[in-house]
């Protein structure tokens, strides 16, 4: 049984394989978008199939900043730590439930100064991301 086709990438629009004299391809009637046919190769129906069905992968999306309750979640686990004043792009600390905060070797921050002199990330936003 082969794989059902996918809408088109481009415009949404239906797909349709077609047969060239043994030849195949993928393509939309709407916008008329297709698989690419290379005289002199041949091209099965599945792997046209799977070629049109390929698609880029979606975009991470942005990542929002922790509550200070996910903060303490983490106890002992990495968090990306950005501090409001904008004077450092942020920096990768240890959540320490223990210490109350967040610390590395060159820098701590207290869960009391959180929202307002740091914001915790699971992950560094792309613009800073290292």
């Amino acid at each position: 049984m082969r794989d059902k086709l996918l809408p088109c990438p481009f415009c949404g629009g239906d797909a349709k394989l077609t047969d060239v004299l043994g030849d195949y391809y993928v393509g939309c009637d709407n916008c008329l978008a297709r698989t690419h046919i290379a005289l002199g190769v041949r091209c099965t129906a599945d792997h046209a199939i799977k070629t049109w069905n390929l698609r880029v992968p979606e975009p991470e999306p942005e990542p929002k900043p922790l509550t200070l309750e996910e903060v303490r979640e983490r106890d002992g686990m990495p968090v990306w730590v950005v501090w409001t004043d904008g004077k450092c792009d942020g920096l990768w600390m240890i959540v320490e439930a223990e210490y109350k905060g967040a610390g590395n070797i060159d820098a701590n921050a207290s869960f009391d100064g959180y929202g307002d002199y740091w914001i915790a990330y699971d992950r560094p936003p792309k613009e800073v991301a290292r």
